[in-house]
């Protein structure tokens, strides 16, 4: 099952980022949106978010076979976690899952776009 992981990842990685999806206005619930995830950060309650945040940039990573993580100079978790601070307050309609795929795209020159794209 372990080695299915990945694999199960990317495809949900994929349905959930496809233009398909999106495009049919379908409806997701239990994604989180800025205001929770600056609610959250605010009270330090958020560690649950950080690892969702942080397991979604894995995935879209692994989905897109981008290395994230070292596209450019090393980035630290709590960097991450800083720059969806900055994008949820600056964005605060959107949601970490949105943020996510800006931060890939920032730091990889938009790398995930144009994988989206092929």
């Amino acid at each position: 099952m372990l080695r299915q992981y990945p694999t199960v990842l990317a495809t949900v990685v994929s349905l959930l980022c496809s233009e398909t999806l999106f495009a049919q206005g379908i409806t997701l619930e239990g994604s989180i949106d800025c205001g929770l995830w600056v609610q959250a950060r605010t009270e330090h309650h958020a560690e649950a978010l950080e690892h969702y945040v942080i397991g979604f940039l894995n995935g879209l990573a692994l989905a897109a076979r981008i290395d994230f993580w070292r596209a450019g100079p090393r980035i630290s978790r709590q960097q991450v976690y800083l720059w969806m601070d900055n994008y949820c307050r600056n964005t605060p309609l959107s949601g970490p899952i949105q943020g996510a795929i800006a931060l890939i795209n920032e730091r990889t020159g938009g790398a995930w776009d144009r994988r989206r794209s092929d």
